[in-house]
């Protein structure tokens, strides 16, 4: 595995100005494509589609090179290689991911206010997340390392492949997985929540609070797993050279 290509360490040059609009954005992107795979669900499209309708969300997220916090999780692999510090690090996920909730707040209070939702597909937001408020912290943290397994192996995939059709085919995979899986993603989640509170939906806010804290803390681990591999994986490359 080439670990040279993923080159994740480069945006931490970027201007503090910059990284929050670019996690703005990604938060955005992720919110409009969770919006759209909710309404190919509430539709009877099933799994599969509504996976490959989010799946534009990360895709969007890549080719724009935006900054979004699961993806940021493979961080990690230039820090253990010791190319950049732990508080820098830390502090740019804490500045993406500030970012990604403002921009899905946003395209919940823009979404809810332009478009009429029909009775489905608020059934379906509701339903998600009187769900999600109510997940056993277990079953939260499984959840989200799931998925951010998946969706940095959709990353890695995207940034690491040299055939085009290839590098567009993989984020399509894994995050239709990941959908078909019900894991969690918090970003997506940040989305849910904003719709719910914007539209008035009654769930306990003190168990979404609990539960984003549990699938962020998987997501952080999902990728901290295929980031430790990876790294693993190259060192024993490089021995046997």
């Amino acid at each position: 595995m080439d670990i040279q290509a993923y080159r994740g360490a480069d945006k931490l040059q970027n201007p503090w100005a910059k990284i929050g609009v670019l996690s703005i954005v990604a938060g955005f992107l992720i919110a409009l494509a969770g919006y759209g795979s909710a309404l190919v669900a509430s539709r009877g499209e099933g799994s599969v589609a509504a996976g490959a309708i989010f799946s534009i969300g990360l895709i969007s997220v890549m080719f724009l090179k935006t900054e979004l916090f699961t993806g940021n999780c493979l961080l990690l692999i230039p820090y253990w290689q010791k190319k950049i510090r732990l508080p820098r690090m830390l502090a740019h996920w804490a500045a993406v991911y500030a970012g990604n909730l403002v921009g899905a707040a946003l395209a919940a209070l823009l979404l809810t206010g332009a478009i009429p939702m029909d009775a489905a597909l608020a059934q379906r937001f509701l339903q998600a997340t009187l769900a999600k408020s109510a997940m056993p912290w277990l079953e939260a943290l499984a959840r989200g390392i799931g998925c951010n397994l998946l969706v940095c192996l959709g990353v890695l995939g995207f940034t690491m492949a040299k055939e085009e059709m290839t590098r567009y085919f993989l984020p399509i995979l894994f995050v239709s997985l990941f959908i078909i899986c019900s894991f969690e993603h918090v970003v997506a989640n940040f989305f849910y929540f904003a719709i719910a509170a914007v539209n008035g939906f009654v769930l306990s806010w003190r168990g979404a609070l609990h539960s984003l804290a549990f699938v962020t803390l998987g997501n952080v681990l999902g990728g901290a797993m295929l980031a430790a591999y990876i790294v693993f994986a190259s060192k024993e490359h490089a021995h046997r050279a």
